[in-house]
């Protein structure tokens, strides 16, 4: 059938192109903000924020760390602690921005000095702009003594030698202590000191092992504190740490024989003294602090001897 009319042959391609673009859809960038660009005041949610009690040489203090979900952030005033009887708080001043910002997860610590508090029962709010957003309670009035290291002087000790165990021991607690120190080989009680220590001191104290008796073999090290009256926390009190082999005399690499190695170990820390580089201490057999001929005469006295 012949059309009445007929379409110019030029029309035909812009036709097709208009069709085509009919089934087409073109996205628009926009940016819809509830506020306009710039800082405003924000208060992060509890959930974001941790708080933990702390106190070195007689301060407390109060940590904060707060996350954050983006770059746009800004403290421009932590606040300084205010002290009422048993309340604490301290208002910060905090800024969020409102725009285009890195999409980075971040946390932002600080630490609020409170200074020597006198015994009691604390709270301490966390605020912002007046809001409290988390809370923590903490006591100064506990007992509380703690070993936290134990050094040995050496790993190695030829049997009927001595070596040495240093125990620090620290007063975490608000009050004077007295207490008692013990060390351990295994379950065998090595020594015991009376300590005495001021609120939030510390101290060392030097144990000698004669392992004169003590059969050969490995031994495990621990320092135990005795709890003192009031003390709840006592995890902190037992410390286990490092092992000891006694074994023959000479014997400066534990590998339970005197032979030339041992002697050649030996020699090459010969002169030096404790504290001193190639000083090593279980080449000073006789625990005197200084590795000298006296040393290499008990390696060469048990030379070929061998622990059954």
């Amino acid at each position: 059938m012949e059309l009445p009319w007929k379409i110019p042959s030029r029309i035909i391609p812009m036709l097709l192109l208009g069709s085509m673009l009919s089934f087409l859809s073109f996205p628009v960038l926009t940016r819809v903000t509830a506020q306009l660009e710039g800082w405003y005041p924000f208060v992060p949610a509890a959930d974001d924020v941790t708080l933990e009690y702390r106190r070195e040489n007689g301060i407390s203090y109060i940590d904060v760390a707060i996350f954050f979900r983006h770059s746009g952030f800004n403290v421009s005033d932590w606040g300084t602690p205010t002290i009422s009887n048993g309340d604490i708080w301290a208002d910060t001043e905090m800024w969020v921005h409102v725009g285009y910002n890195a999409q980075i997860v971040w946390t932002w610590p600080h630490s609020y000095n409170l200074g020597h508090l006198p015994a009691g029962e604390y709270v301490f709010a966390f605020t912002v702009w007046g809001s409290s957003v988390k809370n923590i309670a903490f006591s100064t009035t506990t007992h509380d003594i703690a070993v936290p290291n134990l050094t040995l002087s050496k790993s190695i000790v030829g049997s009927g030698y001595p070596m040495t165990i240093n125990v620090s021991s620290s007063n975490l607690g608000f009050f004077a202590e007295t207490f008692n120190i013990t060390v351990y080989a295994n379950s065998t009680v090595l020594g015991i000191e009376e300590i005495t220590l001021a609120d939030d001191g510390s101290t060392s104290t030097i144990f000698t092992w004669n392992t004169t008796g003590f059969e050969k073999g490995s031994y495990t090290m621990s320092a135990y504190a005795t709890p003192v009256l009031g003390e709840v926390r006592t995890d902190n009190n037992n410390l286990t740490d490092g092992t000891v082999l006694v074994t023959i005399a000479g014997d400066v690499n534990g590998d339970r024989s005197v032979n030339v190695i041992d002697l050649t170990i030996g020699s090459l820390a010969y002169g030096t003294f404790k504290g001193e580089p190639g000083y090593n201490p279980e080449a000073d057999i006789n625990e005197d602090d200084l590795v000298d001929m006296r040393d290499l005469v008990i390696v060469a006295r048990n030379l070929g001897k061998t622990d059954p």
